[in-house]
């Protein structure tokens, strides 16, 4: 920019000492065209800058955790003049840990439709946002810039990688009760029971599938559960966070979402719980498909971690927490239950726990 009018000067410059020394109307019209170009530049930069829209985009669906998110740029410039170029200004964060950096993307403002794409590798599962609104454009000779109002945003959720070991847990910890295989886990057998034992149907999810019986019967056969009374599971998330360890939140919302997935999996619907920093009350939803658990997932995300145990001090004095089946993921220094509660410990950080 401060290049562009200092050649700029050099050139007025020049003209006007052609214009001075020879005294001729050829380099007085010169001289005068020199002067107006910056004139001319400035309208039509501005002309075509109102007419210029501009928005960002990430996929309708969330994006598990490791894959790259694509966030597109669309500019559509709608006046007949192409522009050089500008320069966009934006924040990525994820609100949930939080974390985040500015960044910068130049390019041409042709004429028409353009996108341009920006590709993020995220780290930790959460909401990742784009917001911004300043915007750099300057005009065909460099002269002026313009910060035309171009307020934009877009979010996307990145699911927590699946992790086998804690969903498997969940899984052995409400089949346990029904044959009577375990004794291990004797404050655990009423959590649930077997209304049934049916043939495997094509379309049955393979984790109800009842190995035992379908060995002695040499056909498959899956489970059908029921919910003892009227109890209710409750995932209790800590939304926890360690400075000293940043993926350790990570961890906890993987072991939540893995178990959560295999329930949904097994047809148990149940309730994800968790503590909102923010309205100082617990989050208690209803799941019982996946669309409600990428929800749920949504809703989490959008709340600020926090360094205590807020969501066990919340529901124990919650009536929900009465009566009901609660698992609770937190980390393994918790210390206000028995230690033979604890149903799985993971990477030396996160515990679920059996309230």
């Amino acid at each position: 920019m401060t290049r562009n009018r200092l050649e700029y000067g050099y050139v007025v410059i020049v003209a006007l000492a052609l214009f001075l020394f020879y005294r001729n109307f050829f380099f007085f019209y010169l001289l005068a065209l020199i002067f107006l170009l910056p004139v001319i530049s400035r309208i039509i930069t501005k002309q075509a800058l109102s007419k210029l829209n501009f928005r960002v985009n990430f996929p309708a669906q969330s994006i598990t955790q490791g894959n790259v998110v694509t966030a597109v740029f669309e500019i559509e410039n709608k006046s007949f003049f192409p522009l050089p170029g500008a320069v966009l200004e934006f924040k990525a964060e994820n609100g949930f840990y939080p974390n985040e950096e500015i960044q910068q993307i130049e390019f041409p403002l042709r004429r028409g439709k353009r996108t341009y794409e920006w590709h993020i590798e995220p780290k930790y599962a959460g909401m990742i946002a784009i917001t911004g609104s300043k915007i750099t454009v300057r005009d065909y000779l460099g002269v002026f810039l313009f910060y035309p109002e171009c307020p934009f945003e877009a979010s996307v959720c990145i699911l927590p990688k699946r992790n086998e070991i804690a969903a498997d847990t969940v899984e052995k910890l409400f089949a346990d009760g029904e044959e009577n295989e375990s004794d291990t886990l004797d404050y655990t057998e009423d959590v649930t029971q077997v209304k049934d034992f049916r043939q495997y149907i094509p379309g049955d999810r393979m984790q109800k599938v009842n190995w035992k019986i379908s060995a002695k019967r040499d056909e498959l056969y899956v489970r059908e559960y029921e919910l003892e009374n009227t109890r209710s599971v409750n995932l209790v998330t800590e939304l926890r966070k360690d400075s000293e360890k940043p993926g350790f939140l990570d961890e906890i919302v993987s072991a939540f979402y893995s178990s959560a997935v295999r329930l949904i999996e097994l047809e148990i619907p149940f309730y994800a719980v968790w503590y909102d920093s923010l309205s100082d009350k617990l989050v208690r939803e209803y799941i019982e498909d996946s669309e409600g658990l990428e929800n749920a997932a949504v809703h989490m995300f959008m709340t600020p971690s926090y360094p205590d145990y807020s969501a066990y001090e919340k529901y124990m004095q919650a009536e929900s927490g009465s009566g009901n089946t609660a698992l609770y993921f937190t980390s393994p220094s918790f210390e206000r239950t028995a230690e033979h509660k604890i149903i799985g410990m993971y990477n030396e950080s996160v515990a679920i726990i059996c309230l």
